[in-house]
């Protein structure tokens, strides 16, 4: 037996009828006019429901990047959103579910970067991926916030999640490491560890960055690179002489710095 879906039904039911509707099982009175005005509603339904969430995902990435993490509240992302807080939770089941959405989007957005790198030597590679994480960090800071700095609860774990292969980005810098390794450049150290004492040491200088511990960001440039070269060097099996990440000049904040091998002694 049949059931008239009304206009006020949920798009999942609309979905079912119409989909009963067009594989030729029983239909409602009123003949194909009615199952084609069926189909049509429940895909503007479908379309309303969609466009909002993206809007409302939409707000809470400008509120996030204006006012930061502690001015991200449900109210506010629906201030922006031009909908009740209520209505949110049409479409995020709690704040938790948007700090998910909004973690895998910054991340996503990161994996993105990395995968435009295109070194094939593993420590150029390490030496372009940690600049890809300054300026991430530098010039896309709501979209860094949202994949490292978020307190979301399905962020990825360390060390399970990075272990079991959860995290592209680790899982390519891994790669280089084992590479870099077998060529006898690192050292033996597990690559899960050097991997961590790298992101560790780049997270942490960018937080210190947004507390105001350095004077400007030229500043911090620098040392954010000084640093970098030092901790890959702690792991290399030739020394910062042989192996190493030249420090910028002072030329600007713009230079980049060069892997070098000394010639003489390699």
């Amino acid at each position: 037996m049949c059931n008239n879906i009304h206009p006020t039904e949920s798009a999942a039911n609309g979905v079912r009828h119409a989909i009963r509707s067009i594989s030729g099982l029983p239909a409602c009175a009123g003949g194909p006019g009615r199952r084609l005005s069926i189909v049509y509603s429940v895909r503007t339904q479908m379309y309303y429901v969609h466009m909002t969430r993206e809007r409302i995902f939409a707000a809470a990435k400008v509120v996030l990047e204006q006012e930061g993490i502690p001015g991200l509240t449900i109210r506010k992302v629906a201030a922006r959103a031009g909908v009740s807080p209520m209505a949110m939770y049409r479409h995020f089941a709690d704040k938790d579910a948007l700090l998910n959405a909004l973690v895998e989007d910054g991340l996503a957005a990161w994996e993105s970067l990395v995968r435009r790198l295109r070194a094939q030597d593993p420590m150029q590679w390490l030496e372009q991926l940690t600049e890809a994480f300054l300026s991430f960090a530098l010039e896309q800071p709501h979209l860094f916030d949202a994949a490292f700095l978020l307190p979301a609860p399905k962020a990825r774990q360390y060390p399970r999640d990075f272990m079991a292969g959860h995290s592209p980005v680790i899982a390519m810098l891994m790669v280089r490491i084992d590479q870099a390794r077998a060529e006898g450049r690192l050292g033996d150290q597990p690559a899960l560890e050097i991997a961590l004492s790298l992101s560790a040491m780049a997270q942490g200088l960018v937080s210190m960055y947004r507390a105001n511990r350095f004077s400007d960001a030229r500043q911090f440039r620098r040392l954010f690179r000084t640093a970098v070269r030092h901790c890959i060097a702690s792991f290399s099996t030739r020394g910062s002489d042989d192996e190493r990440i030249t420090p910028p000049s002072a030329g600007g904040p713009g230079d980049r710095p060069g892997l070098q091998r000394n010639c003489a002694r390699g």
